[in-house]
């Protein structure tokens, strides 16, 4: 069973800050559990800051995706797609760190940097509801697993949403360092979720 030492996470203006930092919350936690300490590197395109979609805030990056790296995983976060699907140079990087990386992770919107990348053709993904859509017509190649919360096609592990993310981190963690690990991360990150609504009554409230 294989550890995760190395992580990358590629950063980009439009950025959702939780994409990434919910899941290395989760990678945390298994690296103090699993006493193999994981060194982590954000990563813009050209190495400079960036700023989320939601709050503006600025997000120093620490290296850039031009360098030469082999991390045991990659995560590409999502966030306003708007702002970056169609950035060749972040998809350039993604296709480089991807293809130098044991494991491959998207969240939510990242799928479309992952998928342009070539990096889960002839596989399946998952990405947010409300971009199927448009995900589909960009990359018939893909298989969009619309049903999934999170899902695993060989290196390539994919989620919808944020919260998908930590759910698909927690597997993710299961299958490197094993059950136990992976149910004190759960625990000590206190992610029981509960949510005040329904799928149903929230997809109603976004359409009204």
């Amino acid at each position: 069973m294989g550890t995760i030492r190395t992580v990358g996470v590629v950063v980009f203006d439009g950025i959702e800050r939780l994409d990434f930092e919910g899941p290395l919350g989760v990678l945390g936690w298994a690296a103090r559990h699993s006493r193999d300490p994981t060194t982590v590197l954000l990563m813009s395109k050209d190495g400079q800051p960036v700023k989320d979609h939601l709050a503006g805030t600025t997000i120093e990056a620490e290296g850039s995706l031009v360098d030469s790296h082999r991390f045991d995983l990659l995560v590409v976060p999502g966030g306003d797609s708007r702002q970056f699907a169609d950035d060749e140079e972040l998809i350039a990087g993604v296709g480089k760190q991807g293809a130098d990386s044991r494991i491959v992770a998207s969240v939510c919107t990242g799928a479309f940097l992952v998928a342009g990348a070539g990096l889960a053709n002839g596989k399946s993904i998952a990405t947010h509801w409300m971009a199927h859509a448009g995900f589909e017509t960009r990359y018939p190649n893909v298989h969009l697993a619309k049903d999934k919360r999170y899902i695993r096609d060989g290196n390539l592990w994919s989620s919808a949403g944020i919260s998908a993310g930590i759910d698909m981190t927690l597997n993710l963690v299961t299958a490197e360092y094993g059950e136990i690990v992976s149910k004190k991360c759960q625990g000590l990150l206190e992610y029981f979720p509960k949510p005040p609504w329904t799928r149903e009554e929230v997809r109603k409230a976004l359409q009204d």
